[in-house]
């Protein structure tokens, strides 16, 4: 039942790739994009027999939907998913009798059989016969744009009803100029709303393909909205669409065609052709109608086609870009309210659940209060708690600093009397000693701790570690311990050090600590002072003593 109208998709499709095309496309929110089905009588509905006639169902309770010139609109119901469609009934007698040839009927199925757009009615597939046609069409439920109007509160449109039924139907025709289509047939009839209150462009029975700068000259159309190239029977382009669209937008806002005739039969035509040409409309200010508005019903009514301004234009329009904007604005405060909704919803999910909890626990508010005051104390005592551990560990470290000098000073006491009898014997004194071996004491009293701008801080003991381990390590070797090693650890726990790693300036007073570290170095040069009040008493002896042998490879410069 296709075949015949194979050939003229064929054809048709074979024109496309040299049919007037949009160079650019505008940049407008409004502007809906369509789709050129390749090969449309391939679909799978049609091969397994989805859109065959057994299929459906005729609502009986209703009569028909529509009428048009060669046939009625009837509703039906598909079997298998209860979808709704419109069967367009064609007789091909009547459009013999109205001087039509059939391929007219052939070349609106295969155009619209390739058109797919949210503003243009769908055309899924047909049935032919030797007598008639049936298309099965998208089912549009709420009537066409013409009784919309009528039965409005005024008889009239608002601008902004309008402006969303003109700017859809601007869609759709740029959609068919793009591809290399006129229409030819635009008015508020041919135009249906859907639930959503959308409109949908439908009867292409006098759409054709145009070629790259091809012109016709055909006849046709409603009085009313014929461009005057057709009414002066002159060639013509997609301007006579850009025209329909200028008669369409003044009915919308006025209830009423600007170029309308008071007369009847015969000469009604001709007092609109003669409006027509004489461009003799008049805009009511009554209506309060914007000036953005106003303007491009001037620039669409334009008698030559030239000064007639493209569907492309018509985006870029001020009309156009003013909705455009209170569009975008619209959208911003809704994303704004619904990310405050989404935040809202959050929150009180939390304090559902923090609820559902207490209510859990059977508390009352002044329960609730009370143990969320006990957390938050509980959570204070634990943060003081880990403060005062960091400030004992750094307390310990200092009291092992400070056992270790005084298990040095206390060592250093034992053995001052083996130490002396080996200076003596060796026949140097103790400042000969320190001379030859590059030694050097500490002394520093109190009263210079007392008076300096520093503090000791336990938290670093870099400088003095290796000291302490390094005397701590000869302590432990009692065969080997001597005078001098003790005096290397001296010497190398020299005070620039000490202060370089232990003393912290802050212009605070001194703790215990400080006192505590003057009385460790006070010992330790009291100790040399006993080094050399032994050293007088004893006698040396004649043999080489164990120390002596010891001491030998510690030695910095000879006697």
């Amino acid at each position: 039942m296709l075949k015949a109208s194979i050939a003229y998709i064929d054809f048709y499709k074979s024109q496309i790739a040299g049919s007037v095309l949009m160079n650019k496309i505008p940049e407008c929110i409004f502007l809906t994009k369509g789709e050129i089905l390749t090969i449309n009588p391939s679909d799978p509905k049609i091969h397994t027999g989805y859109y065959d006639f057994s299929n459906f169902i005729f609502d009986t309770n209703l009569d028909k939907i529509g009428k048009g010139a060669f046939g009625d609109l009837y509703l039906a119901t598909h079997k298998q998913d209860n979808k709704k469609y419109a069967i367009k009934h064609i007789n091909k007698e009547k459009v013999i009798e109205n001087n039509c040839p059939l391929s007219i009927i052939y070349q609106e199925i295969s155009i619209q059989l390739m058109l797919s757009h949210p503003n243009i009615v769908r055309l899924y597939s047909y049935h032919e016969n030797k007598t008639d046609f049936y298309l099965i069409e998208e089912y549009v439920p709420k009537g066409n744009l013409f009784s919309k109007i009528q039965k409005s509160k005024n008889k009239h449109l608002s601008e902004k009803q309008s402006f969303r039924y003109f700017i859809q139907i601007s869609s759709a025709i740029y959609f068919l100029h793009e591809n290399g289509f006129v229409h030819r047939d635009i008015k508020p009839e041919n135009i249906l709303i859907d639930n959503e209150d959308n409109v949908k462009l439908c009867d292409f029975g006098w759409c054709v393909n145009l070629l790259q700068n091809e012109k016709r000259t055909t006849f046709c159309g409603t009085f009313e909205y014929m461009a005057p190239e057709i009414v002066c029977e002159e060639k013509y382009d997609t301007g006579v669409d850009i025209w329909a669209l200028g008669i369409l937008l003044y009915e919308m806002l006025h209830g009423y065609s600007p170029f309308r005739s008071n007369q009847h039969g015969e000469d009604e035509y001709k007092d609109i052709f003669r409006n027509i040409l004489k461009k003799d409309y008049v805009i009511d200010n009554k209506l309060k109608i914007s000036e953005e508005c106003v303007e491009l019903i001037h620039k669409l009514l334009q008698e030559n086609n030239i000064d007639r301004i493209s569907i492309f234009e018509v985006f870029l329009s001020r009309w156009v870009k003013k909705f455009e904007e209170i569009e975008k604005k619209k959208k911003e405060e809704e994303k704004k309210k619904k990310e405050e909704e989404e935040k809202n919803k959050r929150e009180r999910l939390i304090n559902e659940a923090n609820n559902s909890i207490d209510v859990f626990f059977k508390e009352s508010p002044e329960e609730i209060k009370k143990r969320r005051e006990m957390e938050k104390l509980l959570k204070e005592k634990e943060e003081e708690k880990e403060k005062e551990n960091i400030e004992k560990k750094n307390n310990d470290l200092f009291d092992g600093l400070m056992e270790d000098i005084k298990t040095a000073n206390e060592s250093k006491k034992t053995r001052s009397k083996s130490r002396s009898r080996t200076m003596k014997k060796r026949g140097k004194s103790k400042e000969k000693f320190e001379k030859a071996n590059n030694l050097t004491t500490i002394n520093i009293s109190n009263q210079d701790l007392e008076t300096s701008n520093t503090k000791i801080s336990p938290t670093n003991f870099n400088g003095t570690k290796s000291i302490i381990k390094e005397v701590s390590e000869e302590i432990e070797k009692p065969s080997v311990y001597n005078n001098k090693t003790l005096l290397n650890a001296k010497t190398n726990f020299n005070l620039n050090d000490f202060r370089d790693y232990t003393f912290i300036n802050n212009n605070r007073n001194h703790n215990n600590n400080s006192n505590e570290l003057s009385n460790a170095l006070q010992i330790l040069e009291n100790a040399n002072k006993n080094d050399r009040d032994t050293k007088k008493k004893e006698k040396p002896k004649k043999e080489e003593s164990f120390w002596s042998k010891i001491f030998s490879p510690f030695k910095c410069g000879g006697d």
